[in-house]
């Protein structure tokens, strides 16, 4: 069995702004998501048999063929479930949240038959920043963290997304891409072989409720 998720990577540049914010907390306070670490989540897969990777493979090839290339903004911060009882810490999508909510309602159609489960709550696209470690039991300064993210924190664009899949480790969760699959590329785009990314380790636990990767 594999624990996969399918997701967006951010560029460094992003991934530098979305850093700074950690300078308004204390490490003891938020276990944050190491800078290349960060990305978007489209769609959590959970649990999956090896012998169904390849029937995943294919749908994920036939949604990225039918969408082109988009571009979103990230600008705001939150917190899961608010800002007096936080777990989670969360920057948010401004412009091209619809875009991304198509490809991902997309890639939830095709999965379905697959055995993916539904997401009920319905997409919404953010980046986890960094989990709290004592949630529920005292405010974060909550104008201190939205100062310095009080305007847009980035342009990205989507190009591919991503098939990872997820180990988890004594030390937190390890992140591998299997698979990239560009927008709009040819149907054998996504299956050529040796399409593997390094190992990515992450510290920052577990991300917000609605992405669970």
């Amino acid at each position: 069995m594999l624990r996969l998720f399918i997701a967006v990577e951010l560029d460094p540049e992003i991934r530098e702004r979305l850093a700074a914010i950690h300078e308004c907390l204390p490490a003891s306070t938020v276990r944050w998501v190491r800078p290349e670490n960060l990305h978007l989540t489209l769609k959590f897969l959970g649990e999956v048999p090896q012998e169904r990777i390849l029937q995943i493979r294919e749908a994920l090839e036939r949604v990225a063929h039918q969408h082109s290339p988009l571009e979103f903004v990230l600008e705001g911060v939150g917190a899961f479930p608010d800002f007096k009882r936080p777990a989670v810490l969360w920057v948010g999508v401004s412009s091209g949240q619809e875009a991304l909510r198509r490809l991902a309602r997309h890639l939830e159609r095709e999965l379905e038959g697959l055995g993916a489960r539904p997401d009920k709550r319905g997409f919404l696209g953010h980046v986890t920043l960094g989990r709290v470690t004592r949630p529920g039991q005292a405010p974060l300064p909550e104008q201190a963290i939205r100062s310095l993210a009080s305007g847009p924190l980035g342009t990205g664009r989507v190009a591919e997304f991503c098939l990872f899949s997820s180990q988890l480790q004594p030390t937190g969760p390890v992140y591998s891409v299997l698979h990239r699959f560009p927008l709009g590329a040819p149907a054998q785009a996504a299956l050529r072989p040796g399409d593997s990314g390094p190992h990515i380790r992450r510290r920052s636990g577990v991300p917000p409720r609605r992405t669970r990767d």
